[in-house]
């Protein structure tokens, strides 16, 4: 079969393409064939993949803890369980290809008991703060509002140890809401940025047009391109008789 990738066990999406060969070995079990050599994990049909899993987002915080990043994950799960498996996603910490790059101010803490879920909020039961604190940081708030509010809730309560906890700038502030942690909201590419891809062993823009400089050559040999949020930077691979380097 043909392998497009896998997920992992906290949902995580890894490509990874390629052949996949595996030799079925069959024994006769009370007259009739069984396989005994099955397969590690689930494989499944990238039609059957794309029909049952969903992609959601867990948030952590950016190196200055002022935005929230978005670690996507890939859930194939009944719509009353995702809350849960979103908070505990955030309890686990981010993917392992972010992990350098973000923190987590939910490190440490646990769900109690399943989310509950009412008309018009979610309450997350958590325990894990420790004796010394009496309510999460400003980005652990931050982090679950993000992270629950593309299930549609209205709003979320946190409690700890089974006791309403507060944000420490806000505490009048009980009911959690997106429009109160939209100074934390990642940054995003405007709907007039350009793509950037590779034509010929050069940078082109969406705009059809190459990129101005040295990368816009097809003599250049650039292999793959990334730009920055405000598209101020571009970084190019460029392949040489060395190997790849980043410029």
């Amino acid at each position: 079969a043909q392998r497009h990738g896998r997920i992992n066990e906290d949902g995580s999406y890894v490509p990874s393409e390629g052949a996949f060969n595996h030799l079925f070995h069959l024994t006769k079990v009370d007259g009739e064939w069984r396989i005994d050599n099955p397969p590690q994990g689930l494989l499944i049909e990238l039609s059957t993949f794309e029909s049952a899993y969903r992609p959601y987002d867990v948030y952590f915080l950016n190196s200055g803890e002022s935005k929230v990043v978005p670690d996507v994950r890939w859930y194939a799960a009944p719509p009353d369980s995702l809350a849960t498996l979103l908070v505990t996603a955030l309890e686990h910490g981010p993917s392992k290809w972010l992990a350098d790059a973000v923190s987590n101010d939910l490190t440490g803490v646990t769900l109690e008991s399943n989310i509950v879920q009412e008309r018009d909020r979610v309450k997350v039961f958590m325990t894990g703060l420790g004796d010394q604190e009496d309510t999460l940081p400003g980005g652990g708030f931050a982090q679950l509002v993000w992270a629950l509010s593309q299930l549609g809730v209205g709003a979320v309560e946190v409690y700890s140890d089974r006791q309403l906890i507060r944000p420490p700038k806000n505490p009048d502030l009980t009911l959690q809401q997106l429009k109160n942690w939209q100074g934390f909201a990642p940054d995003n590419l405007s709907v007039n940025a350009s793509g950037y891809f590779i034509r010929d062993g050069a940078v082109w823009t969406t705009k059809d047009a190459p990129l101005a400089g040295p990368a816009g050559r097809n003599s250049f040999g650039a292999v793959s391109v990334a730009a920055s949020v405000d598209e101020s930077s571009v970084a190019v691979v460029q392949r040489t008789p060395a190997g790849g380097r980043v410029l």
